[in-house]
Order: C-alpha cells, then sequence, then structure tokens
C-alpha cells in the first residue's frame, strides 16, 4: 500500500498502476513463467486440461465464412487453397496428438511432459507471431483483438460490399496470408513438420 496508494479505489487502474511500477511489464512476466512453472510441476504427469481439438470447428467455421465471400476473394484473384491445406494439416496434426495421448503410458511422466508440450504448442502458436505484443497485447487470432484477428479479416471483407471506399485490398491480402501462415505453423509446431508456401499473396 505504501508504493500503491489507489488499491480498492476508483483510480485502481491499470494506467495508475504503470505509473507507479515502472517495471510492470517485467513484473507481470516474470509472474506469469513462474505460475507456468509452478503448473508445470502439477500437472507433468497428467494431460492438461485444453481442448484443443475445439480449434478444428472454429478454423471450419472461419472457412465457411470466408466461402460467402469467395466471388470477392475470387475477383482479387486470390484462392483458398492453402487455407484449406493449412486446416486439414492443423485437424491431422490435432488428431495424431489425440492418438499419442491415448497410446501413451500415463505413468510414464517423460512422455506425459511431452504430450503436454504439444497441447500447449496449441494455444501459443495461435499467438500471431506478426504482430507486436507490446502494440498488440491480445495477438490470439481467435480471442483476441486487432487487425489479426479472424473475425477482423472477415469484418474488413464484408466492407468490400457494404462500403468498398472503405475497403483495402493490400491490407486484406495480407491478413489473409497472415492468418492462413498462422494456423499452418500450429499445425507444424504439432506434428514437427517444415513446410514450403509459394507466396502467391
Amino acid at each position: 500500500d505504501t508504493y500503491y496508494p489507489y488499491l480498492g479505489t476508483t483510480m485502481d487502474v491499470y494506467e495508475e498502476l504503470e505509473k507507479k511500477i515502472p517495471q510492470l511489464s517485467e513484473m507481470a512476466r516474470g509472474a506469469a513463467e513462474f505460475a507456468a512453472q509452478l503448473i508445470m510441476k502439477l500437472t507433468y504427469d497428467l494431460e492438461l486440461n485444453l481442448n484443443y481439438e475445439m480449434y478444428n470447428d472454429k478454423i471450419l467455421s472461419f472457412v465457411r465464412d470466408l466461402n460467402r465471400f469467395r466471388t470477392d476473394i475470387k475477383e482479387m484473384g486470390l484462392n483458398l487453397q492453402w487455407l484449406y491445406s493449412a486446416r486439414g494439416d492443423f485437424f491431422r496434426a490435432t488428431s495424431r496428438l489425440t492418438t499419442d495421448y491415448k497410446n501413451t503410458e500415463r505413468t510414464n511422466r517423460y512422455v506425459m511432459r511431452k504430450i503436454n508440450d504439444r497441447i500447449m504448442k496449441v494455444e501459443y502458436h495461435f499467438l500471431s507471431p506478426y504482430v507486436s505484443p507490446r502494440d498488440s497485447p491480445f495477438r490470439h487470432i481467435f480471442w483476441g483483438s486487432g487487425s489479426h484477428t479472424l473475425s477482423a479479416l472477415l469484418e474488413h471483407l464484408k466492407l468490400r460490399q457494404k462500403n468498398n471506399s472503405a475497403f483495402n485490398e493490400t491490407l486484406l491480402r495480407n491478413q489473409l496470408a497472415l492468418a492462413t501462415w498462422t494456423i499452418q505453423g500450429a499445425a507444424n509446431a504439432l506434428s514437427g513438420d517444415i513446410w514450403d508456401i509459394d507466396n502467391e499473396f
């Protein structure tokens, strides 16, 4: 309380906390890393309770939403083939992860730690690597906020039909490319494969 007098008051907001604690970001990162280590030590011999398979449905829903704009996409000289490929790779990677878990001896702590590492990679690799954590702290392409998210891509694409003067084709091409690469990157991280993609965007 000596160093932060606003606790429990209406002035207890992030901006004031940041002023009073200049090293706030470093402290938050340290606390997060400590918590992660603690969780790993408590759960490394058990499967982490993260529903990574739900992202198959989320990606499929995103692809279906994009297909509603297939005429617009085609008019821009684009196609969704690489996105289809990335979705397929992610589905196969999560299926392999599930199979590996089912075939794993639960008492083998080393193997369970490896399984948990793969599970955590799903969430980690959906944090867009193409935006700065400082400028866009919510980098998750599904749950975050900003132009890198899948929902922002869809909203931007809607502008082409509703308000074409506000639509930016270059931005849309970048959004589609980065979304595809992020999904493909998550699939690769799970499977360990390295992909080579033609830069059609």
